[in-house]
């Protein structure tokens, strides 16, 4: 995921464009260069897909240095990963979107120490501190099994929109917590690319060809595979989804949907907020709160009455 659909900037659209003319151009581009040559526009919309416009988040290693945390460099499939840790206690790990990075947390990350969680969070590659300029979803689902394989399982994962498909693909091939929290988070995996192709006025043949590509390298039916409405039902954890229902980069539907295929799923619709206003308002954080100390407190008694 990298390339954007044609609405502007946002810290997480596939390949965000700062300006206007960025998306005139790829249009431009796309119906003239498509319909001539499809396999190159293919290519060309497969390369940009999983390409990072990494656009904001360069200060998030002094974001999170300033609120406590102790940073590492991890090496990612040649790439530099930065990895945050803070805290002591049951394990909270925060995801951010495309093009977000650590930092987007701050809001978050005094309420979870102070309620007594240990937090980790890390820049994905071509994000926030981290090297490289591309990168994928099973490549950041590794930085998760790694962190796990160091920590022990999680008590929650808290994630931002793409970082809900790949927490929840995560999930679903073995990754183990104890609830997730969903902010704006996807249904449908599929949809972004169409919304994508018709915005950039993509032809047919050329989205043909670069559906060829991505199973050619990662299999058949992708996106039926990430997508959250395939996965969450099958999880057996109990979830919270947060959405505004003004979100213009992912409708608010696709929260609707999630939470009706999402057994014992806790929905909380918020009003002006937007996609990525969740993730500072003191509500939302008051909410997401309860919900993950919630959990503590029922995985607490379990152990007592398992004793």
């Amino acid at each position: 995921m990298g390339l954007g659909a044609g609405w502007g900037y946002h810290s997480d659209m596939p390949y965000p464009a700062k300006k206007p003319r960025q998306d005139a151009f790829l249009r431009f581009v796309f119906r003239h260069l498509g319909h001539r040559f499809p396999r190159l526009a293919g290519h060309l919309f497969y390369h940009l897909w999983f390409r990072v416009r990494r656009l904001e988040g360069r200060q998030s290693p002094q974001i999170m240095a300033r609120a406590g945390f102790t940073c590492e460099d991890w090496p990612v499939a040649g790439k530099r990963v930065k990895i945050y840790a803070c805290g002591q206690g049951p394990v909270v790990v925060l995801v951010h979107g495309w093009s977000g990075h650590a930092g987007q947390y701050q809001a978050w990350v005094q309420a979870l120490l102070e309620a007594g969680f240990r937090v980790l969070a890390f820049d994905a590659p071509g994000h926030g501190g981290s090297s490289s300029n591309h990168t994928h979803l099973l490549e950041i689902e590794s930085i998760l099994r790694r962190i796990q394989a160091r920590e022990g399982e999680f008590h929650a994962v808290v994630a931002h929109s793409y970082g809900g498909v790949v927490a929840a693909h995560a999930l679903r091939e073995g990754l183990r917590a104890g609830c997730l929290l969903g902010l704006a988070m996807p249904a449908d995996a599929r949809r972004l690319v169409e919304r994508t192709a018709v915005s950039l006025a993509l032809p047919a043949a050329a989205l043909a060809e670069f559906d060829r590509l991505v199973a050619a390298r990662f299999g058949s039916h992708w996106w039926q595979r990430i997508s959250p409405i395939n996965n969450v039902a099958s999880l057996g954890i109990p979830g919270m989804l947060v959405h505004d229902r003004r979100d213009r980069i992912v409708p608010v539907a696709e929260a609707e949907r999630l939470h009706r295929c999402w057994p014992g799923s806790r929905l909380l619709l918020t009003e002006g907020l937007g996609h990525t206003r969740l993730l500072r308002s003191d509500s939302v954080i008051a909410q997401g709160l309860a919900f993950l100390c919630g959990q503590k407190a029922a995985e607490h008694e379990q152990v007592k009455n398992d004793v």
